[in-house]
This record gives structure tokens, C-alpha cells and sequence, in this order.
């Protein structure tokens, strides 16, 4: 993998990242699939294997699926798949906190509920219950019922602000400037090391 790209080069990727939550995938796929031909991931795989992390994981509004891309695309590149190498996992985990800390000093935070503002950084350990649920889908009811004993999530909101990436108001959210820096920060990150 060539990691000698030029700022032009960068902001090229960026830009398709960029491209591909216009064209309504999600934010973390908007990233890996940018970024998949660098590490021979053809299309298909890329946006598939990076579906469920948009949303802050699936709608739940926890992890930025934008910086969770980043972390997909941080396995790709130093990732070890050979077992027991203890010292190649501390150094995938050491970048990813690093791509962490840089897009946190960018953007505020790491949670998708709070970098949409839909609540405030919570104190000290957020908790999954204190993030509005996505709005629900219209084919919710299709979904296999929850037993009245499963725990409960939490109620159900609607914000003007929260909406899907195809539809008028995905230009005004910041998820479609996230997925470039993130793309940014991955690449420049490669260079630096």
C-alpha cells in the first residue's frame, strides 16, 4: 500500500468519502469505502463489512460511525491476523486511540448523540440509555418482537436535525464533513508512521 500521498492526493479520497454519503451510505461506510482501494477491498466488501457501524452503531448514537470507519480501515493497515502477537495488537490499539484522540480534538467527541447534537457530553461515563434511539423505521413492525422481560431501550425521539443520508437535510448535517476529516486524519495518520 502506498502511504506517500500527496495533500491532493488525500483530499481526492476525502472527497469520495464525502461522495458516497450523498449518495446515501452511512457514515462509516462513506469512509472505508473511500479508502478500501488502497488495501485492494473491493466495493462491495468495504460497504458491507462497514454497514453496521453507521449511526454511532446501528442507529444507537454511540460510536461515530465516521471514526469507527477509521478504526476498520486502522485494522486493515496493521491489524495482525497471526496468532498470539501481542506486540502487533498493542500497536494496532495504540494507533486506533491515536485516530481516536486526533478526531476527537477535531470534532469535541467520539459520540455520534453528542457530535449531532442531541444531548449534552454526558459526565463522567456516558451511558447508552441517556442517547435518544433512531427514529424508528417504517418497517419496524416487520422486525420479530422483543419479550416484555428483554431490557428496555430507550424511548424513541425525532430530530429535524437526525436524518438519513439521502434524504434534503443529510447536507446540513456535520456527518458529511466528518467522514472527510476522518478520511484526513486516517491518511495523514499512515504517513506518519
Amino acid at each position: 500500500m502506498n502511504t506517500n500521498l500527496s495533500p491532493e492526493q488525500i483530499e481526492v479520497f476525502a472527497q469520495r468519502a464525502q461522495d458516497y454519503f450523498r449518495r446515501g451510505f452511512n457514515c462509516s461506510q462513506s469512509v472505508v469505502a473511500a479508502c478500501a482501494p488502497l488495501f485492494g477491498v473491493d466495493e462491495e466488501l468495504a460497504l458491507r463489512l462497514s454497514a453496521s457501524f453507521g449511526g454511532g452503531i446501528g442507529r444507537m448514537r454511540s460510536v461515530c460511525g465516521a471514526a469507527s470507519g477509521m478504526f476498520i480501515l486502522e485494522g486493515l493497515a496493521s491489524g495482525s491476523a497471526v496468532e498470539g502477537d501481542a506486540q502487533a495488537k498493542m500497536t494496532n490499539y495504540t494507533r486506533v486511540r491515536n485516530l481516536a484522540a486526533s478526531f476527537q480534538q477535531q470534532h469535541g467527541s467520539l459520540i455520534c448523540a453528542e457530535l449531532l447534537g442531541l444531548t449534552p457530553p454526558p459526565s463522567p461515563s456516558p451511558s447508552p440509555s441517556s442517547y435518544p434511539a433512531a427514529p424508528a423505521s417504517p418497517t419496524a413492525s416487520a422486525s420479530p418482537s422483543v419479550s416484555p422481560t428483554a431490557s428496555a431501550s430507550p424511548s424513541v425521539t425525532s430530530s429535524p436535525t437526525v436524518s438519513s443520508s439521502t434524504s434534503p437535510n443529510s447536507k446540513k448535517l456535520p456527518c458529511v464533513q466528518m467522514v472527510a476529516n476522518a478520511v484526513r486524519i486516517f491518511l495523514s495518520s499512515l504517513e506518519n508512521n
